[in-house]
């Protein structure tokens, strides 16, 4: 049985997955604002990486000591590193996910507990990756933007084409995500059009919870 709020509803784990610059975040963002609480993986990997001491310690083995200044992750060196290959990806997945899952199932857990929750969101980049067996999802929003839609938001954001194409080729493809979720959501027009989208899933979700 699926924990209830204080009203005795099951809270629903709605987890949110997509492709880098699909706009998984504003997604979640949306859902939060209509009742959701939130869980960030992105969040949870740099806790993590803070406060563990030992994690920081494979980190340095694995990538080198220049990703660490002062005692601490330089997130933008150890990104360019980790993903300038699969295998370099992989690496790091194999340190850090032991760590952030546990973290993630836990936070999960405490969130469905927070008075008022209509669902728990979970926004992290390597949810489908990671599958039901090891995050605790009910149900599974895909976010689709077109590849040419993805690129300019990235680059926006600053990043260079070796960037951008270093994760988009570590990630999942759209068919493979498409395959798992649930509902889908299109973010390819404006931010009233992913509003209006984004809230016709939210009701499908709550309503058939």
């Amino acid at each position: 049985m699926r924990p209830s709020g204080t009203s005795g509803r099951r809270i629903p784990v709605i987890g949110i997955t997509g492709g880098v610059g699909a706009g998984k975040s504003e997604v979640a963002d949306l859902f939060v604002r209509w009742g959701g609480v939130m869980v960030s993986g992105d969040e949870i990997g740099k806790q993590v990486v803070d406060r563990s001491r030992q994690l920081r310690g494979k980190l340095v083995k694995g990538f080198g000591r220049d990703i660490i200044r002062g005692g601490r992750i330089v997130r933008a060196r150890l990104a360019e590193k980790a993903f300038s290959s699969r295998q370099s990806t992989a690496r790091l997945n194999r340190l850090v996910h032991p760590y952030l899952l546990r973290e993630l199932n836990r936070q999960i857990s405490r969130a469905r507990r927070v008075p008022g929750c209509q669902a728990v969101i979970v926004d992290a980049a390597l949810l489908a990756e990671w599958g039901r067996r090891r995050v605790r999802w009910d149900t599974l929003v895909g976010v689709w933007a077109p590849l040419t839609v993805r690129r300019r938001r990235l680059r926006k954001r600053g990043w260079d084409d070796r960037q951008i194409n270093g994760r988009i080729r570590a990630q999942m493809s759209w068919r493979a995500r498409r395959q798992m979720a649930d509902y889908v959501v299109k973010n390819d027009g404006s931010l009233a059009a992913l509003e209006r989208r984004a809230r016709f899933c939210w009701g499908k979700i709550i309503s058939c919870d």
